[in-house]
């Protein structure tokens, strides 16, 4: 009887250090492309919830017939919209409500909220040259247009965005540079 020689399996110290060392640099290289999708993916989610609440209130008016707001609200209460003479940031949420009272950017016993959008991310930032804007019955703005400016600190590959409002009401969204 012959006897055959044991066969080895499994894998060496070498190979299994080759296979490590290879996932370690692909990983390396893959990180700078998690980070920009990750910063474009929320700033898409705040430009959408921006955007919702603009056609939300535009749609409101038209179909209510009745003038619909939105407001960057309080921090300490979502409820209330802040003072309508401050610039002042977006980022603790915005409301939109239907404006009964014609007391512009003030949420008064005779308004009624449609829906709140929430805080942004404490990293973020969501800043307007104005704290609310209204529309018309007509789906037309009722009030000057607003600009505002979204900023991520670790903006990467042009995350940063730039909102516009035309005379008309209709938001434009722009991508900016870091």
């Amino acid at each position: 009887m012959a006897h055959r020689a044991s066969e080895q399996t499994g894998f060496s110290l070498i190979e299994l250090i080759i296979v490590v060392t290879i996932v370690a640099i692909l990983t390396t290289l893959s990180l700078p492309s998690i980070n920009a999708f990750t910063a474009n993916a929320r700033a898409r989610a705040v430009t959408g919830e921006l955007i919702a609440a603009i056609q939300l209130s535009r749609g409101e008016a038209a179909k209510r017939g009745q003038i619909v707001t939105v407001c960057a609200v309080l921090p300490e209460n979502p409820a209330q919209c802040t003072d309508p003479d401050t610039k002042i940031s977006w980022q603790t949420g915005w409301l939109v409500f239907v404006d009964n009272t014609g007391d512009r950017g003030h949420v008064d016993a005779g308004d009624k909220a449609l829906r709140f959008f929430p805080r942004l991310g404490a990293d973020m930032s969501l800043n307007a040259d104005g704290a609310f804007i209204s529309y018309a019955p007509s789906g037309l703005l009722a009030t000057s247009p607003l600009s505002w400016s979204l900023r991520d600190p670790a903006c990467v590959n042009m995350s940063d965005r730039d909102f516009t409002l035309s005379a008309v009401g209709r938001p434009n969204v722009a991508k900016v540079g870091c």
